[in-house]
């Protein structure tokens, strides 16, 4: 099943499911925390040349959902997380194999949401539209930035199980298709003269998987969420294009990535 049949059939029940319910009160969670993460980065470059980055972060992140009880409890949900400036250790080469390491300097941010339909008592399935950015300024030498940006459509599966009267725990898993990647080279900032390139990355897949605990007890409208996750994602080789920076001046390219993120998501919030 393609990703827009899949989008389709759940908007298809969706509605139907809608119009054969009589209307309720709609539910709201909305959940303030931090996320820390784990950062390993790594480009496919050939031997000798190595380009690897790691770090830990701290993130702030917001999110919320929106259950619909006309449609037997299926939910949108929203999620947005910003780093602010955070730091990673670069271990790599330059151009001629010379090991090199030093300090980056990141920006995360990203913007998501998606509809999770109830097909089962504990089983949804859903499927969305996210946007990442990346901005990555590598220190060694005069130094230069980079900014990634894309969008994903995440399509997955989420199970949640009532444990217990004050206890969920569900097991959630989507691929994450990734469209319209781009980076942006961006000498002019530190070089005299510098040129700043934009080229077009290739789209590849990636998937998360994250296991959310939801504790509240029934008399409170407090809400804890802790929620361990994974993530593994790659970015495809880009276009070249020639760039006219003075001790550049040759054609440029994105080599081929990947990128593993692990974490633990830990919120606090209210369900109203």
């Amino acid at each position: 099943m393609n990703s827009r049949l899949f989008v389709f059939l759940i908007l298809f029940f969706s509605i139907q499911g809608w119009a054969e319910e009589p209307k309720a009160p709609l539910r709201f969670e909305l959940i303030g925390g931090l996320n820390v993460t784990s950062f390993d980065y790594k480009e496919d470059v050939p031997y000798p040349l190595k380009s690897e980055e790691k770090g830990t972060f701290v993130i702030p992140s917001l999110r919320g959902r929106i259950f619909i009880p006309q449609l037997n409890e299926s939910f949108f949900n929203a999620e947005a997380e910003y780093s602010g400036q955070v730091q990673s250790n670069y271990d790599g080469t330059t151009l001629q194999g010379v090991p090199v390491t030093h300090t980056n300097d990141h920006i995360f941010y990203r913007i998501e949401t998606d509809f999770y339909f109830r097909v089962q008592e504990f089983l949804y399935l859903y499927a969305g539209i996210g946007y990442r950015y990346w901005d990555r300024f590598l220190s060694g030498g005069t130094g230069f930035r980079e900014i990634y940006t894309w969008t994903y459509f995440p399509l997955g599966f989420l199970i949640e199980v009532p444990v217990s009267d004050a206890l969920d725990i569900g097991f959630d898993f989507s691929s994450r298709l990734m469209s319209n990647g781009k980076i942006e080279v961006i000498f002019s900032e530190t070089v005299t003269d510098g040129d700043d390139t934009t080229l077009d990355l290739g789209n590849k897949p990636g998937f998360k998987l994250q296991v959310p605990f939801r504790l509240q007890r029934k008399d409170s409208a407090y809400r804890f969420l802790i929620s361990p996750w994974y993530e593994y994602s790659q970015i495809g080789e880009s276009s070249f294009e020639f760039n006219s920076t003075p001790g550049v001046q040759t054609d440029i390219r994105e080599p081929d990535s990947t990128t593993q993120q692990y974490g633990l998501l830990l919120g606090v919030g209210l369900l109203l």
